[in-house]
C-alpha cells in the first residue's frame, strides 16, 4: 500500500472526510490563478488560508485519538508522506528553470510551489503540536529531512505568502529543527508535561497565548531605537 493510500486510511479512521490534504495540491480550477503578480498572489493567499483551516481541522481530529500508539503511527505516516512530497517537488524545481528570481507561481512551477508551501505548514503543525513522537521520527531521518525542510523554508520565505502570523510558523519550525539562529526564549508549550492532561479547547488556548506572547515580543523589538527620553513608551 502506498503512502497516500495509507494516509487515506488514516483520514477515514480519524472520521475526517476530505479535510486533510497531505499532498496539499491546489485543485486544478484553483491553480489557474497562480501566475505571480500581486493580485494573483492575493488570490493564492486566500486559497492558502482555506488549506490552513483544513490542516488544523485534521490536526484537531488527530489530537482526539486517545490511543497514543495509533496516534504516533498516524503522525509517522503523515510526516513520511509530507517529506516525500517536498522532496519530489524540490527535484522538479531543480530540473526546471527555477531560480530564486523566478516567479514563484509561473505556469510550469505552480503545483510544486503550492505543494511546498502547504506541506511545510502541515509539517510544522505536526512537530509543534506533537513534539515527542514527531522529534523521534525526525531524529531517525534527520540527515534527509533537515536538508529537505531547509530548502522548503527558503522557498516559503521567498514566496510572499508567509507573512504576518505565517512567519510564526516558519520561526517555530526553525526552532524545533535547529535551523538558523537559536532563540533562547523559545519554548514549545505543547512539550509541557501538564499539556498531556489538557482537553482540546485548553490546548488551543495555550497555543494562542504562546502566539500572542511571541507577537508582543516582535512588536517590542521593532519599537527599539533612539528615544528622546528614558520614559517607557505607552
Amino acid at each position: 500500500m502506498c503512502n497516500i493510500e495509507l494516509i487515506l486510511v488514516c483520514i477515514f479512521l480519524l472520521c475526517s472526510v476530505d479535510v486533510c490534504y497531505v499532498r496539499a495540491n491546489v485543485h486544478a480550477q484553483d491553480t489557474e490563478v497562480l501566475r505571480g503578480n500581486s493580485s494573483q498572489l492575493t488570490l493564492y493567499k486566500n486559497l492558502f488560508k482555506v488549506k490552513r483551516k483544513e490542516h488544523l481541522t485534521a490536526i484537531q481530529k488527530l489530537i482526539l485519538v486517545k490511543d497514543v500508539s495509533k496516534q504516533a503511527d498516524f503522525i509517522n505516516i503523515m510526516m513520511d508522506a509530507i517529506i516525500d512530497t517536498l522532496f519530489k517537488a524540490k527535484q522538479k524545481l531543480e530540473a526546471s528553470d527555477y531560480t530564486t528570481d523566478s516567479s514563484l507561481f509561473s505556469e510550469n512551477l505552480k503545483d510544486e510551489i503550492s505543494q511546498i508551501l502547504e506541506n511545510t505548514a502541515l509539517f510544522t503543525d505536526l512537530i509543534v503540536r506533537f513534539p515527542k513522537p514527531s522529534h523521534i521520527f525526525y531524529t531517525k531521518n534527520k540527515k534527509k529531512w533537515k536538508s529537505v525542510l531547509t530548502d522548503a523554508i527558503k522557498i516559503c520565505n521567498q514566496s510572499g505568502v508567509y507573512d504576518g502570523d505565517y512567519q510564526l510558523l516558519l520561526f517555530n519550525l526553525q526552532q524545533e529543527l535547529g535551523i538558523g539562529d537559536k532563540d533562547p526564549s523559545y519554548k514549545n508549550p505543547f512539550l509541557e508535561k501538564e499539556f498531556d492532561t489538557l482537553n482540546t479547547d485548553d490546548r488551543q488556548q495555550l497555543y494562542n497565548e504562546a502566539k500572542r506572547k511571541h507577537k508582543m515580543k516582535q512588536n517590542k523589538s521593532k519599537r527599539k531605537g533612539p528615544r528622546l527620553s528614558s520614559r517607557t513608551e505607552l
